[in-house]
Order: C-alpha cells, then sequence, then structure tokens
C-alpha cells in the first residue's frame, strides 16, 4: 500500500515488479527492439510495454518521440492524454511536455514564467526507423546491430506493382525467445502445420549446418532442386537469425527473383508475453505471402506455443533432449548465454 522507494523502476531503469530477472533485463535492455508498426503512430499518443516498462510514442513536427509512459507529477499514463502544437499533454493535471520531453508548461503554476526543474522532464529513449517499423533502445548504447533485411530496402522490390507485402502485428502469450526457436525449427513443420502446407508423411530433415561466423548471427544457406507438376526448379533458401529475436527466411529463384521471403521479429512485452511483428513479400505471387496464409500459419503455431512448458526458455542444454534437427536451437541457445543471458 506504501512504498518508500520508486515505484516505476530503480536506478538502472529496472521495472520494480518485473518478472525478468534483473540481469537479463539488463542485457535485453542494450538491445534495439520493435515497439510500433510507424503507420500505426498517428496523432494520438500510442503505449507499448517493453521489458515491462511502459513507453509512450508520439509523434511531433521534430519526429517521433519514445518517453517512459510515466508523469514524472503522479504517474498518469501519457499515453491516455493528447497532442497539442506538438506538446504531449498529460490528461491528469495538464503538464505539457516537448518532443525532446522537457517539461514546458505547469498549468496550476501562478508564475508561468518561472524556470521549470529537470526533474519534471520525461525519461526519452533513442529510437529509430526501419523497414517500417520504430526500434527502441532502452540504453544509450546499443550492444548488437540491427537486423540486415535488404529486400525490405530494396526499392525495386517494394515498389514493384506485382510484389505482394503482407504485414502482420499481434500478440502471444509466450516469450520471445520461445517464438524465435519455434520460427527457426524445421522438425515441427509437418506436425503443427499439416492444415496448411506440412505433410506428416513426409517428416524427415536433412542434416544441415548452422554458420556463425558473424557473432550475432545463425545463418543456414541451402540449394535445392525440386520437380512440381513436371516443371523442375532450382532455387535457394536462405535463414538467418539475428540475435535476439530477429529472423528471415528467404526462397529465392535461379534467376534472382524472390519467390517468398518472411521477416519476423519476437519484441519482448514482459517474460511471458511478446508481440510479433512480421513483413512477408512475394514477388512469384506465392501463396505464402498472403495475409490469409500468414494468420493461418501463426494461429497453427500460436496455440501450441503458448502451452508449452515451462514457460520460461531453457538455456541450460541438459534440461531438454535434442535430435540432429535442433542444430539451429542448440546453437540459439548458445549464443544467448554467450550474451549473459540466463546467468545464475
Amino acid at each position: 500500500m506504501f512504498s518508500p522507494t520508486n515505484y516505476a523502476s530503480d536506478a538502472s531503469g529496472y521495472p520494480e515488479m518485473s518478472d525478468i530477472k534483473k540481469s537479463d533485463w539488463l542485457v535485453l535492455a542494450t538491445m534495439w527492439h520493435p515497439v510500433a508498426l510507424v503507420d500505426d503512430i498517428g496523432e494520438n499518443p500510442h503505449r507499448f510495454i517493453l521489458l515491462d516498462l511502459p513507453l509512450v510514442i508520439f509523434r511531433t513536427s521534430q519526429g517521433i518521440t519514445v518517453a517512459r509512459d510515466i508523469c514524472p507529477h503522479r504517474g498518469a499514463p501519457l499515453s491516455m492524454g493528447h497532442m497539442n502544437e506538438d506538446r504531449i499533454i498529460c490528461p491528469y493535471h495538464g503538464l505539457e511536455f516537448a518532443a525532446d520531453g522537457t517539461c514546458i508548461r505547469i498549468p496550476a503554476r501562478e508564475d508561468q514564467s518561472a524556470p521549470i526543474a529537470a526533474s519534471f522532464n520525461l525519461h526519452t529513449y533513442r529510437n529509430l526507423v526501419r523497414y517500417g517499423l520504430l526500434w527502441v533502445c532502452l540504453k544509450p548504447e546499443p550492444l548488437l546491430p540491427l537486423p540486415e533485411w535488404p529486400l525490405l530496402e530494396n526499392e525495386n522490390v517494394m515498389n514493384n506493382p506485382d510484389t505482394t507485402i503482407t504485414v502482420n502485428s499481434e500478440v502471444w502469450e509466450a516469450s520471445a525467445p520461445r517464438h524465435v526457436e519455434n520460427f527457426n525449427d524445421p522438425a515441427h513443420l509437418p506436425f503443427v502445420h499439416a492444415d496448411s502446407f506440412g505433410n506428416p508423411e513426409d517428416p524427415r530433415i536433412p542434416e544441415f549446418v548452422v554458420d556463425q561466423t558473424v557473432p550475432h548471427l545463425l545463418r543456414r544457406v541451402k540449394i535445392s532442386r525440386s520437380e512440381v507438376n513436371g516443371l523442375k526448379r532450382d532455387f535457394t533458401l536462405v535463414s538467418e537469425l539475428t540475435l535476439p529475436f530477429c529472423s528471415m527466411l528467404v526462397d529465392q529463384e535461379e534467376d534472382g527473383r524472390i519467390r517468398y521471403a518472411i521477416h519476423d521479429v519476437a519484441s519482448p512485452n514482459s517474460a511471458y508475453r511478446s508481440t510479433l511483428y512480421q513483413i512477408a513479400i512475394s514477388e512469384c505471387d506465392d501463396p505464402r505471402a498472403q495475409p490469409e496464409y500468414v494468420l493461418q500459419v501463426n494461429r497453427e503455431d500460436k496455440a501450441l506455443i503458448e502451452k508449452l512448458y515451462p514457460k520460461d526458455y531453457l538455456l541450460n542444454l541438459r534440461n531438454e533432449r535434442h535430435t540432429h534437427a535442433d542444430a539451429c536451437a542448440v546453437a540459439y541457445k548458445k549464443a544467448l548465454v554467450k550474451l549473459g543471458l540466463g546467468a545464475p
């Protein structure tokens, strides 16, 4: 009922009520995470929970600002406020804040010309726009770079009228690493996705190698030849996992055309909830890039992943059994441990 401490977070920024272990939180806070589709940021403030920290996102003539969604005066969520002349207005007592988070007006003060203490300023965070997403880092210096997704920056691809583009955002009641492992797991496809594209009658997974030449990247490349309706098709399948929670899968024709590509990132709202952002594209009218297909595949995964036990993502390899098809999952777990996650 009563607290002598800061109810929002301690000096490090760690939220007091978080289910994420503090040592893990401090590592994840140094990384980029998406907090919104840029097109969703309109005239009104936008709220997002990142690593159990409430954020407010608002747009001004100077760009986009991301700040802690707590008014320094009495803790009101600024996301419930409104914008007026490039200022975000607190819904409780009408305090006004500029694009850089500076408090520039306290309506109740009798002397409006008196200086306002810096303690009234908002705590803002570094952010940038890329791939149509707004990314945020809760610490001044990011530990890892953003994923490199060149297709989404290729104007010839993205502006091609024949390119199918599907952008999806949804919340899963599962941790971000649980989703990432599932996205990069080939052995579940025949069974979990039997109603969409999987074939339980052919569940075998050929041996494959995970390349980790770049410390923050797990990469698999497969060059294949298949026959469909009597036609032979040579293609390259590239799978990349950029730490901590970004994945890309590209199915490319021999002539370079993109039959299908999906870019996927899980943003950790909390220990056991994540927001997924996905961008699927196709230059070959592949049905996998259609919105209905993306949603169906997600529903098939989501129903199972949200029920996995335990809810925590297990980094100790002794806690689970592994087959050759788990090579990416094993490499992923080891890479997360090297970042300092899951430390005792």
